[in-house]
């Protein structure tokens, strides 16, 4: 049976707290490591349990996410940090690269993104939630293009073969017969393809497909 991602949740709210619970319960392949209330507690926790992965709240007492990330890059921690945090800032989400967490996503996300997020971290992938993505991009063209890059080696090969359906114009149930999979299944493909790539639509996949030699010009695209 393969080893289950050790999650440290670092959260000062208890009623979060138990709802992050909650949701990592939901995956078979996670468990909880342990629970910290603040950022010294969670720097004690990770020093000790060394999870694979610390969901650490940026706005916490006794040292805040950024700083609890720094020291835990100072005292060489190998556990991956995934931040959340209530806000959109494009700038703190550098500060806390540059500090080496893994990953930064708001509260606002879909809980599937979170879970996504996590597994992505602990596979040494960086990870960026949806509506930061679409920030970085416009502000740091050169660090999405990297962030992308990183997520497009994740794909599936079956969702390699989604994709270049996608960029024929193959619509979801088309895509299902060719491939022998229900309607439901091809959107949980399209869904992640769309998740890892940071694109949020058929003409930015289509696109994509086309640069990186998928598919060709002369299938009628």
């Amino acid at each position: 049976m393969p080893q289950k991602i050790r999650v440290l949740i670092a959260e000062d709210h208890d009623v979060v707290r138990q709802g992050l619970k909650i949701l990592i319960s939901t995956d078979p392949s996670l468990e909880i490591a342990g629970e910290a209330e603040n950022g010294d507690a969670a720097v004690h926790m990770a020093r000790k349990l060394q999870p694979d992965v610390i969901l650490l709240d940026l706005a916490m007492p006794k040292c805040n996410g950024l700083q609890a990330s720094q020291e835990l890059q100072r005292q060489s921690i190998k556990s991956r940090v995934l931040v959340l945090s209530a806000y959109q800032d494009l700038d703190t989400m550098q500060q806390l690269l540059n500090a080496g967490v893994a990953g930064y996503m708001t509260k606002h996300s879909a809980a599937s993104e979170l879970l996504t997020a996590i597994h992505e971290v602990s596979r040494g992938n960086f990870y960026c939630g949806y509506s930061m993505a679409r920030q970085l991009q416009a502000r740091r063209p050169d660090r999405f293009e990297t962030l992308r890059a990183s997520r497009a080696g994740r794909l599936t090969p079956r969702e390699r073969q989604v994709l270049c359906l996608i960029a024929t114009g193959d619509p979801n149930k088309a895509i299902g017969s060719s491939l022998g999979l229900s309607i439901k299944t091809v959107e949980k493909h399209r869904q992640a393809i769309m998740d890892k790539l940071g694109l949020h639509d058929t003409a930015s996949l289509t696109r994509y497909a086309l640069d990186k030699g998928l598919v060709q010009p002369q299938q009628g695209l």
